[in-house]
């Protein structure tokens, strides 16, 4: 079967032992090459959804007219009605002033009353409510708003509505933002008392991708720690970055809709950015209709790839694991949940630029402080007890908070490998030295690159620099994703 890792990739893990001392479960296998530590498991057998801003109730007609109605209250002056997902004081991301922008509605001003104004459509949530006689609302605070929110409502005539107070969901450019349709039926609890789906905005910078003689210095002398040389000065633009590992209910929706027949589409999930620096064309980087045939045929065959005993976190109906990674996933089923849920898979710069921190350059997520049982999900210690238990050592996502990465993100180091878009080559590095923007390695080998480490891993394998390769059509016990996006 396709599924299981060929025994000549056995050998070559049993040869190369744990040369940067991380030790190997007997019953798994880990990569053909990568970082220390890359000991993957083998196949056995196989929105907050906020209130918008106040709809104020009319206002004090603007002067005596029939049709204004003098100095009365009127049901008039909805204008700036809020949005699903929160209001935003405004139409920019971040919730900036209420008001005459796109997304915070003035509230009317001549005598017999105009429009309230228009609401805004807008990431986050639409401005505040309406502002007397065209007076900026306040600016919206930085929350957790949702998906873009509809139109607001305009206003009947009658006079100006007071100042509109501060929108509660603008996304502040950095905070999480809840989006995607995956969590659609979920409660907004599952994930530590909150939204699976919060996604953070990572600002686009440089950094020195790769492991280096600074602050991410690690003694590693090993072969199979020479792929994350040489450092090199890598930029990425600004995206956005789930803040958690996509959970067992959130790939549960997934499954519903891929059992109704949804599939991806040619180009879906591109990163424009990675196209646009390699001069390729719109949807280059995105879906091919050749990976259909790896994905399942339906609904029986995904669930007997993804589960089935107590090595996977995933269950028939759904039960006591919905905030758990989800596991034994493919890199073209992590890559076709993305596309479904309104992202994409990140790159491998990506990836490595949100868990060192960019230029703060983290020998892990959270720093320099090597990992204990407080800051990640690693060396079969999440029951905090010796001795691999799969059932018990993989724990829900967002367990270890104070292991955060730089800008919020949970599980960079630990509990599931991740996969991203880029072919793994172990001489990629060398290739790129010279510097990159927005790069990615499209050039097609027998694996794809997965980084972050597992609950598996030792400390070595879940530093921010570490990266390895795996079979893109391999079910692996360790190997979960999260979906990136672009603003």
């Amino acid at each position: 079967m396709r599924r299981l890792k060929l025994a000549a990739a056995m050998a070559t893990v049993s040869a190369l032992g744990s040369a940067c001392g991380t030790e190997r479960d007997s019953g798994t296998v880990g990569p053909t090459a990568g970082s220390a530590g890359a000991q993957a498991h083998a196949e056995i057998g196989g929105s907050d959804t906020g209130t918008g801003g106040a709809t104020e109730v009319g206002g004090a007609g603007g002067g005596s007219e029939v049709g204004g109605t003098a100095g009365t209250t009127e049901t008039g002056g909805t204008g700036g009605a809020g949005e699903i997902g929160g209001t935003a004081g405004a139409a920019a991301l971040g919730g900036a002033a209420g008001a005459l922008e796109t997304g915070g509605t003035a509230g009317g001003e001549a005598a017999g009353g105009t429009n309230g104004g228009v609401g805004g459509e807008v990431m986050g949530g639409s401005g505040g409510s309406a502002a007397s006689a065209g007076l900026a609302g306040a600016a919206g605070s930085a929350g957790s708003g949702g998906a873009g929110g509809a139109a607001g409502a305009s206003a009947d005539a009658g006079g100006g509505g007071a100042m509109g107070d501060a929108g509660a969901g603008g996304n502040s450019g950095t905070g999480p933002n809840a989006v995607g349709q995956s969590c659609s039926a979920l409660t907004g609890s599952e994930c530590q008392g909150e939204s699976c789906c919060q996604s953070i905005l990572v600002p686009g910078g440089a950094f020195p991708m790769g492991r280096g003689a600074g602050t991410d210095a690690y003694g590693c002398a090993s072969a199979l720690c020479e792929d994350e040389t040489p450092e090199h000065d890598t930029t990425v633009a600004a995206f956005y970055l789930d803040r958690f590992e996509v959970s067992v209910g959130r790939f549960r929706a997934f499954v519903e809709a891929f059992d109704a027949g949804w599939r991806p589409t040619d180009g879906a999930g591109a990163n424009r950015a990675v196209e646009s620096a390699q001069g390729l064309t719109l949807g280059d980087t995105g879906w091919q209709s050749a990976w259909l045939a790896e994905l399942p045929a339906d609904r029986t065959e995904f669930e007997d790839w993804i589960g089935g005993s107590e090595s996977e976190t995933w269950t028939p109906a759904p039960g006591a694991r919905e905030g758990y990674p989800i596991s034994r996933v493919s890199w073209y089923e992590a890559f076709a949940f993305c596309v479904w849920d309104g992202g994409r898979l990140p790159s491998e710069a990506e990836w490595e630029y949100a868990a060192a921190g960019g230029s703060e350059n983290r020998l892990y997520p959270w720093g320099a402080t090597a990992p204990d049982t407080t800051l990640a999900v690693f060396d079969c210690l999440g029951d905090e007890v010796s001795g691999c238990e799969y059932a018990t050592d993989i724990l829900a996502v967002g367990t270890k908070s104070a292991g955060s990465s730089r800008w919020g993100h949970s599980d960079l180091a630990g509990n599931m490998y991740e996969w991203v878009l880029d072919s793994y080559d172990a001489a990629f590095y060398a290739a790129t030295q010279t510097g990159c923007l927005n790069c990615a390695n499209l050039t097609a080998t027998s694996e794809r690159v997965i980084r972050g480490g597992d609950f598996y891993s030792g400390a070595d394998g879940v530093r921010s620099a570490g990266r390895s390769g795996f079979g893109p059509t391999y079910h692996n016990v360790g190997i979960g994703f999260r979906c990136a996006r672009t603003p």
